[in-house]
């Protein structure tokens, strides 16, 4: 009998697979915002973002965000602490509470239908800065 792939197991699979939500930038020094994403499963996602090579006292404070009707963001969701040195920072948004220590962060929220990641940026060009990226998983 031949391998195969159900509908499920394909479901599954696109709903834990990591996707790019802002590609590797080198030397960040201003605020990144993401493209708007749909939530095609109405739950939640784990974020993830990467700081490397950080430099003088760079920090990036993620904030998630939603569109109005008039394209207007607004924020519904700002990590409880920026990102000041190299890691990664994981940050589950989910609707039902999870003690997990392994998170940097837990948002009992449901994930909107759509969202964009916003990293505030907070420093001085010339000597504060660091490469970024980051990826989601929807769960």
């Amino acid at each position: 009998m031949p391998n195969t792939i159900t509908e499920n197991q394909k479901n599954l699979a696109q709903k834990t697979a990591f996707f790019e939500v802002l590609p590797a930038e080198l030397l960040t020094i201003a605020d990144r915002t993401s493209g708007q994403f749909s939530n095609p499963y109405g739950m939640g996602m784990i974020l993830t973002i990467v700081v490397a090579n950080e430099a003088g006292t760079f920090s990036a404070t993620p904030e998630l965000q939603t569109l109005d009707g008039y394209g207007n963001a607004i924020t519904w969701w700002t990590a409880a602490a920026a990102i000041t040195a190299n890691g990664t920072y994981q940050y589950l948004v989910y609707p039902v509470a999870i003690t997990n220590s392994a998170f940097t962060e837990t948002v009992t929220f449901p994930l909107p239908s759509n969202w964009r990641l916003f990293l505030d940026y907070t420093g001085t060009p010339a000597n504060d800065k660091a490469d970024t990226k980051a990826m989601a998983a929807y769960v």
